[in-house]
């Protein structure tokens, strides 16, 4: 069975047994499925020991919202919650964070959703940065099954001509920067254009081992980065980094306790 049904099919069980949850949600198209949330308890997608603080972050921030799909148990969305702001959160734990990364320092300023830059326009999945560093910007996927594309348009157009390519042209073979071979590989390449951004020290991609195709389709444009950036540039397996936080001789009882739930959700065989 390939990783997403596998892990649906766990979190329509984790819905029923630790949530008490036995409606169906609708999905974008109204169909109901087992492993949604009906949408106005879409909270419940947050671990229990954050969720007050987490929905106090969301609903007080004007620059964070809930993805339309937030309600989903395979959120991405909710997914990047629940494993980063528990370590943003409590300041002293930060560096275990940080050290499974393999960072150093307390992280000083951090951001989910965060616009780099505004005539840009686009956001970063999670953004974390300790004091007097560069940035750390991560791409998170869970289920989703490729790398997000792009309909080109006439804004999205004159954004390659006047910010992508500049920016990527050092980066990636020029091939890369042709509309149709751009737009197909837009999410990756749109990721790799902040590394010409001097702020910005690594940019990750951060999925689960079993998410095969989607790492299949990054590694296709990640093979070609020029040497001179690779080293910036981290593909992060999600049992790996659950692994390093768990092991972390610093870890608090209470964050180890919480890494626990949170690879209980979504770690099944961890």
């Amino acid at each position: 069975m390939p990783y997403r049904d596998d892990l649906i099919t766990h979190l329509e069980t984790y819905k029923e047994t630790r949530l008490g949850v036995f409606e169906f949600g609708l999905d974008k198209n109204k169909k109901r499925y087992r492993h949604i949330l009906p949408i106005e308890i879409k909270a419940l997608n947050i671990i229990e020991k954050f969720r007050a603080e987490l929905v106090a972050y969301i609903e007080g921030n004007e620059s964070v919202s809930y993805d339309s799909g937030f309600h989903h148990l395979n959120s991405s969305q909710a997914f990047a919650f629940n494993l980063f702001f528990p370590f943003f959160w409590i300041v002293e734990q930060s560096t275990v964070l940080q050290n499974s990364f393999d960072l150093e320092g307390v992280i000083s300023e951090w951001h989910f959703e965060y616009i780099p830059q505004t005539e840009e326009g686009s956001n970063i999945d999670v953004a974390w940065k300790s004091r007097n560093s560069p940035w750390n910007f991560c791409e998170v996927k869970l289920t989703e099954t490729n790398y997000g594309t792009a309909t080109p348009n006439e804004e999205r157009l004159a954004k390659l001509n006047d910010i992508y390519a500049p920016r990527l042209q050092n980066i990636v073979p020029p091939d890369f920067l042709n509309p149709d071979t751009f737009f197909k590989n837009y999410q990756v390449l749109r990721n790799l254009s902040y590394l010409h951004l001097p702020e910005v020290e690594n940019v990750f991609f951060l999925m689960p081992r079993g998410n095969t195709i989607a790492l299949r389709h990054l590694n296709l444009v990640l093979q070609f980065v020029s040497a001179e950036y690779r080293s910036q540039i981290h593909v992060v397996f999600l049992e790996d980094l659950v692994e390093k936080l768990l092991q972390s001789v610093s870890i608090s009882p209470e964050l180890r306790c919480y890494m626990n739930s949170f690879s209980e959700k979504y770690l099944p065989e961890f």
